[in-house]
């Protein structure tokens, strides 16, 4: 399986710059967090992409929304999902492998 490149984002989902040149670095953990943090509609050539993981932090008892529609998106863009952890405090963890 190959590793996918793409630009590299930093924690702030900013453009990451060295001497001079956009940073080339594998890809799949900035696809993940797009994919998770994006809301529906938020990419014109793909709208059904985004789970818009914001909209749920001040919903109590959707926990199993959010990861059926983490799954979903996920496996829609090539991963096996493995495990998806949801904390109290609003933190989740994700294993998920590129599979395509």
């Amino acid at each position: 399986m190959a590793m996918v490149k793409d630009i590299e984002l930093n924690d702030d989902l900013d453009l990451t710059i060295e001497n001079g040149d956009f940073k080339i670095s594998e890809s799949d953990q900035n696809h993940v967090i797009n994919i998770i943090k994006s809301s529906l509609g938020a990419f014109k050539q793909l709208p059904l992409v985004g789970v818009g993981i914001d909209y749920y932090i001040a919903s109590s008892g959707t926990q199993q929304v959010i990861k059926r529609n983490i799954t979903v998106q996920m496996e829609a863009d090539g991963y096996k999902v493995n495990e998806i952890s949801i904390s109290g405090d609003a933190t989740y963890s994700i294993d998920a492998n590129r599979i395509i």
